[in-house]
Formats: structure tokens, sequence, C-alpha cells
């Protein structure tokens, strides 16, 4: 803390008191009279020499440039590009000429109000309080600012989505028909097996696409990374991405049926393929078959919404990564071995009884 060598001084209407930090000299007062007046303008002044703040006069824009910088150089590709383009489209038009010291909190909020205003999704405009919270995070590693934005809210009025499943009769004709169309004309759908393996097993299009035959082991699936738009490949999308899924003998059977062309079960050792071709095409597939859902994400959802009634509600959550929290040790461990052969027969079963038809 700098240290004052003055004490404020009464001038006949108020306490003034005249202090100097790096080459900046600023002046506090207080209207009270007596020595509350005094000791409240010295504190205004021991507060403003002690604020070890640097950089006060940065604005929000130019911080930024440092900002990213060192997210690209620490997130995947997606994430990267997910960041600037929130930025880009509004932070920077709202907030970009401000002084990061000057940021107050509804100054934050404003861009979620707006963005709400204009119809964003509630997931939209949830990754922007993430990012700006994470921005205001590191001001304050750089000493530019104290604030913490601990009360952003985004308004629950804000569109959530309806989350479509396949219906048993989806299912089924998912199972029998491996017929798609390309410019007008029927043909095989080459990736008939990756939706049937993301509806067995719950798995995100990019953990399906980084999986390794060597992540199959002793009736397990291990899941170890994600591969994102970019080709690179990535830890996932949540802190408990890495897990350990049953290996159903349904879904055996459909990977004996998958020739071994590469050390990727679904991917070449190039990684050519990206989630989004593969979202793409289903939504061909699923458009010539009539399903009830269009969308591949929403093969999670089935699986979801078909063991959610049967499976523990962690034991799910541990299946499908939503967890909040898993200590790194029991990364792959989490779910222990009983539940994991209850999870596995019940997943079955749940399958069979519908692709047999006697799911009602």
């Amino acid at each position: 803390m700098q240290k004052r060598t003055n004490t404020a001084k009464w001038n006949g209407t108020r306490w003034r008191i005249d202090v100097q930090k790096d080459g900046i000299r600023k002046s506090f007062y207080s209207s009270k009279k007596g020595r509350n007046g005094q000791r409240e303008a010295n504190k205004k002044a021991d507060e403003w020499l002690d604020d070890n703040l640097i950089n006060q006069n940065i604005k929000v824009s130019k911080l930024y440039i440092e900002y990213i910088k060192e997210k690209e150089l620490n997130v995947g590709t997606s994430r990267y590009k997910n960041i600037q383009s929130i930025f880009n489209k509004w932070i920077i038009t709202n907030i970009g000429n401000i002084n990061v010291s000057n940021l107050t909190e509804q100054n934050l909020q404003d861009i979620l109000n707006k963005q709400y205003k204009k119809g964003l999704s509630y997931k939209r405009i949830q990754e922007t309080k993430i990012v700006l919270c994470d921005f205001m995070k590191f001001a304050r590693k750089n000493n530019i600012t104290k604030l913490i934005p601990e009360n952003l809210e985004v308004n629950k009025r804000a569109y959530k989505g309806e989350r479509t499943a396949l219906q048993p009769t989806d299912i089924q004709k998912l199972f029998t028909s491996n017929k798609t169309t390309k410019f007008g004309v029927e043909v095989e759908d080459k990736f008939i097996n990756i939706y049937r393996f993301i509806t067995l097993t719950g798995l995100r299009r990019g953990e399906m696409l980084g999986l390794k035959w060597s992540d199959i082991q002793n009736n397990k699936i291990y899941i170890k990374r994600s591969v994102n738009e970019y080709r690179e490949i990535t830890e996932g999308k949540t802190a408990n991405a890495k897990r350990v899924i049953p290996l159903t003998p349904i879904v055996k059977k459909l990977l004996s049926q998958i020739p071994k062309k590469s050390k990727y079960i679904f991917n070449d050792n190039d990684l050519s393929l990206r989630p989004n071709y593969i979202t793409e095409s289903f939504k061909k597939y699923a458009k010539y078959n009539h399903l009830s859902a269009t969308k591949l994400h929403e093969l999670r959802h089935t699986f979801i919404s078909l063991t959610d009634s049967e499976l523990p509600l962690n034991t799910l959550k541990d299946i499908v990564g939503h967890s909040k929290s898993m200590n790194t040790v029991n990364t792959y461990g989490h779910t222990i071995d009983g539940e994991m052969e209850k999870a596995n027969q019940i997943i079955n079963n749940k399958f069979n009884e519908i692709l047999n038809g006697k799911y009602n």
C-alpha cells in the first residue's frame, strides 16, 4: 500500500485532500463537518492509494486483443472462433469503448438483456454470460479491475428449444433401413452405423468420431477424446467428457459388422470426417425415411429419454457425460462395476424390446 504523508484540510465548505500515485494526482472530499468528515476524505484517498489496479484507461476493445491471443493458445479452434464471434457481435459493439476499470455489472447485464430481446436462445445467452465472466477474470488477473460479475442472469423466459427424440417406430426404421438419397437417387447411407451407434450409446458426435478400436476393453467403452470441426483432437465438451460407458451386446454386435480400416472406428487416420458433415447427412437420411426427429443430436436425446426412467440419475449422467464434477483419479471409474453391469442390461433390454416390436 502506498502511504500518504498529508491529511485532509477544511477549506471553509468541505474537507479536501490531494494525493498522487503513478504520476496521477487526485483530490478527495467530504462535506461532513468535524473530524468525521476529515476521516471520510482521508479514507477515500487511502482506498485509492491502496488500489493497485494498473492500466485503468485501457478499453475493452484493446484488452480483448490480449484476451483472444491467450484463448487462441489455450482452447480449441471451435471454442476460439465462438468466443471471437460473441465479442465481435455483442461485446465490442456494446462496451468496446468503455474503460475496463469503469465497467459495472449492469454494463454486462445489458448485453444479456439485449440478446434476450433479440430472441436469442437461452443456450446462446448463457454462452455469452460465460464469455463475459471469463473476460472479467482475465482483467482481474491483470490487475485492471476488481469487478466480479457474480449476479449476471439469463432471463428464464428465453427460448430453450424442444428436445425431440425418435419414437419407437422411428428407431425400428433406423435399424432396418440403410437407404438415403443423393442427387435425387436412392443410395445406401454410408454413415448408417454412425447414426445407430449414437442412438445406442448417447455419445456426442465428436466423441463418436474420436473413438478408437483400442478404446473398447473389457465390455466397456472408454471415451477419451473428441474431434471438432477443424479436425482437432480435444478433451471433449465438458469436464466430465472423459468417462466409461457400458458395451452392451447390441452395440457389440453393431461393432462386429464394421470393418477395421483405421485405428478409429468411424473415422480415418487423417480425421477427414467432421461433425457437421455427419449432421447434414443425417438430415437427408431422416427426411428420406420420414423420421420424426431430423437432427443428429436428437439421437443422443433418444438414448437419454429411453433410459432416464430406468437408470439412476447419477449413473445416466456419468454415461452421457453430464455430471458437473469428477475426481481425476476416478475419471474412468466413477460408475462402479455393479452399476455398470446393471446399466448394461437395462440399456440392452430397452433397445431389444423396441427392435423386437415389444415396446408400447
